[in-house]
């Protein structure tokens, strides 16, 4: 393999580098002066962003080591505890940071394309991300998109960097720092493990010499890989690799109902905590036993292979149109925010929202760049891998972000070859190129509505259910209640059968202080789904309220016998041992509370200690 070219930086690619960083950074700091004015800033309730705010507190708060296996990413929580370590519980200084992280990727794939290509293609895709609206807006989310394309970025960068000189050493800290990304976001690993083998294929490294090489990185990798696999099975005594919900997800994208886009199946909880617990509730059920997370996932693996045993062709016919959709113009947001802010933030009109006017010259870059493939390999293999491990589990933009850096620079390349045709006057090769665009664009917009087109009626009944019931939990969190009611009453209408749509509903009239109601649509959630944790919870609290002790006593033990850890269940029912003079069992059921209780929650505590006390008063 040819060795990497030597390029020298001048004063046009620092004034490159400094256009596109300050062009992102400007945009960024424009959206978070309208974002900052959403009513649910800085995140909303019950969304991923919160999840791993109450991770990266209790890990500041000294959890550190947590005490169950990893359910998501875990190197986002660690770095956002650290944040607030240095800087307080201050979401606005880990904005600050992401958006300067953000512009910090364009001026990356400002240099990818630099030296892969040429400056005015590393140009072209640094402005393209720098004006993508999607990029902008997961820099102002608590989750780790940011901080995983920058490591991914900087990732290939040592890639390409290493590609000609393969020496052990280069190859182990390959491997370590590809771990790294990996526990971030698990995407990448595939991309990874395929670049250092093909670097010493294409290298023709000896025998000896490759095993050593490759063994190096694959120890490298296998030192965070494996150091995350123990510290599960230290909290767990279980052999979890890097994440519980592997399996779930996986399901979630690979079963008969789910159109390849993000699903949630009907009767689980929406939000991720809440997801993982039913998914681990469900399975328990089915199968009679307490379970461990690994057998947790193996149970939802399962189901998914059932699925393509039973129905071969629909699930190859399922994961082709995953791979459409991956290189779609349309982007498939699930995230909650996403769905009330677009329409809100102004700088939205003036920013790139989809890929439906970059795909085509995507497209073009890369029909192009086929013609110097060995130049090039490294970008076909990322985008490759990257793709297949996404569309193994499902399609949505918060994964199929991590690739878009990419896409741009084949955007880039395909736009400057018109360019560059037109500069030097080859009038055949510009129109031949203008007219594929041309084409591409007429098939790209025309096919932005595609998904009505290829998914069964109830395919795109159960997206619209999620949808309403998203735009009802915003409404609900600016207590526009009478909206969030019409919205679930919307849903109820697309399934009726989903007890989702009922718990909401439940739980906008215990918020609008309706208990009679709320009671009445947490019974019909029971009846609809008996492991509703929330539900029984819900209802041993509204008893509690109305003082009707034996009853919340009976809804409360069954939540517990459900989720064991679920400190405010335990906090309620010994509440109800108390009025019911069991005075004992309620002691026992306030330390448990206090056990399960995220040291973070200070008031909580105090409440907890004030009944402890009172119960000592009192003998």
């Amino acid at each position: 393999m040819p060795e990497s070219k030597k390029y020298h930086f001048n004063k046009k690619d620092i004034f490159s580098v400094g256009l596109v960083f300050l062009a992102a950074l400007i945009l960024r700091l424009i959206y978070f002066a309208q974002y900052s004015s959403v009513s649910f800033f800085p995140f909303l309730s019950y969304s991923d962003s919160e999840a791993y705010y109450s991770w990266a507190r209790d890990i500041l708060s000294g959890d550190v080591i947590g005490k169950a296996a990893f359910m998501k990413w875990p190197l986002y929580a660690y770095f956002l505890a650290g944040l607030f370590f240095i800087f307080g519980i201050n979401a606005l200084a880990v904005f600050s940071l992401q958006f300067v992280l953000g512009s910090i990727n364009c001026v990356l794939v400002y240099l990818i394309g630099r030296l892969m290509f040429n400056r005015a293609v590393g140009l072209i895709a640094g402005l393209l991300c720098a004006f993508y609206g999607l990029f902008i807006f997961y820099d102002a989310l608590l989750t780790y998109t940011t901080l995983s394309i920058f490591l991914n970025l900087i990732l290939f960068l040592l890639f390409f960097l290493v590609r000609g000189r393969p020496a052990k050493g280069n190859f182990f800290w390959l491997g370590l720092y590809s771990g790294i990304c990996a526990i971030t976001q698990g995407s990448v690993l595939i991309f990874s493990i395929a670049a250092a083998f093909l670097i010493l294929v294409f290298n023709k490294t000896g025998l000896k010499k490759f095993c050593l090489s490759f063994g190096f990185f694959i120890i490298g990798l296998g030192i965070i890989i494996g150091g995350v696999t123990l510290r599960n099975y230290f909290v767990e005594k279980d052999f979890v690799l890097l994440a519980g919900n592997t399996g779930f997800n996986f399901y979630s994208g690979n079963n008969p109902d789910t159109a390849g886009t993000f699903f949630c199946p009907k009767d689980i909880g929406f939000n991720q905590e809440d997801m993982f617990r039913d998914a681990k509730i469900f399975a328990e059920a089915d199968l009679g036993r307490p379970l461990k997370p690994s057998e947790v996932s193996k149970y939802w693996f399962s189901k998914s292979l059932r699925f393509l045993i039973e129905e071969p062709a629909a699930f190859a016919k399922l994961n082709f149109k995953k791979i459409l959709y991956l290189f779609a113009p349309r982007e498939y947001v699930h995230d909650v925010e996403y769905n009330y802010i677009k329409s809100k933030i102004g700088i939205f009109k003036f920013l790139f929202m989809d890929l439906r006017f970059i795909m085509p010259f995507v497209i073009l870059g890369f029909i192009l760049g086929l013609r110097k493939w060995r130049q090039y390999w490294l970008l076909y293999v990322f985008i490759i891998s990257v793709s297949l491990s996404i569309a193994a589990f499902f399609v949505t933009a918060r994964y199929k972000i991590v690739f878009v850096p990419f896409l741009m620079i084949f955007a880039s390349y395909g736009a400057y070859s018109i360019w560059e045709a037109a500069r030097e006057k080859r009038l055949l090769k510009w129109g031949v190129l203008v007219s594929v665009v041309s084409i591409l664009m007429g098939l790209s917009c025309y096919s932005y509505n595609l998904p009505a087109l290829v998914w069964n009626s109830s395919k795109i009944n159960s997206s619209l259910f999620d949808y309403h019931l998203l735009r009802a939990a915003v409404y609900a969190e600016n207590k526009l209640f009478n909206d969030a009611v019409s919205e679930i009453w919307i849903a109820k209408g697309i399934e009726p059968e989903n007890s989702r749509a009922d718990f909401r509903l439940a739980i906008l009239y215990f918020r609008m202080n309706d208990l009679t109601n709320a009671e009445k649509m947490f019974k019909e959630v029971i009846k609809k789904n008996p492991y509703s944790v929330d539900s029984f919870y819900n209802l041993g609290y509204i008893f509690n309220q109305k003082m009707r002790f034996k009853e919340a006593k009976e809804m409360l033990e069954r939540a517990i016998s459900l989720d064991p850890d679920e400190a405010k269940a335990h906090f309620e029912l010994a509440l109800s041992y108390k009025a019911l003079g069991e005075k004992e069992k309620a002691r026992q059921e306030f330390l448990l509370s206090k056990e399960k209780l995220n040291p973070w929650r200070t008031v909580d505590l105090e409440v907890l200690e004030e009944e402890l006390k009172n119960l000592d008063n009192e003998k």
